[in-house]
């Protein structure tokens, strides 16, 4: 018997279809779900090693960790209210 599932969070198409799934199985199995945003940060910003270089590569880490925290946040809120929609519970 599952007691507690944990899903992937993501705006893909196979990430919605899995936790519609996921969902379901909750609801059915009266498991609790859990949600993980899993954001890639591993990127490597390329720029070119000119006067400012660093400054700019820093500056465009910080907006692209500040678009990830807002991505993850509204996933979170997405996949709370579907899980009440629904009668799931929340790990």
């Amino acid at each position: 018997m599952l007691r507690r599932i944990l899903i992937l969070l993501g705006e893909t198409s196979s990430s919605l279809s899995a936790r519609q799934y996921a969902l379901r199985l909750a609801r059915n199995a009266e498991a609790e779900l859990a949600g993980l945003a899993g954001i890639d940060l591993s990127y490597e910003a390329l720029v070119p090693g000119r006067v400012g270089a660093s400054a700019y590569k820093a500056s465009l880490e910080e907006k692209l960790r500040r678009q990830a925290d807002e991505m993850r946040v509204r996933l979170h809120e997405v996949f709370e209210s579907e899980c009440r929609a629904k009668d799931v519970n929340l790990r």
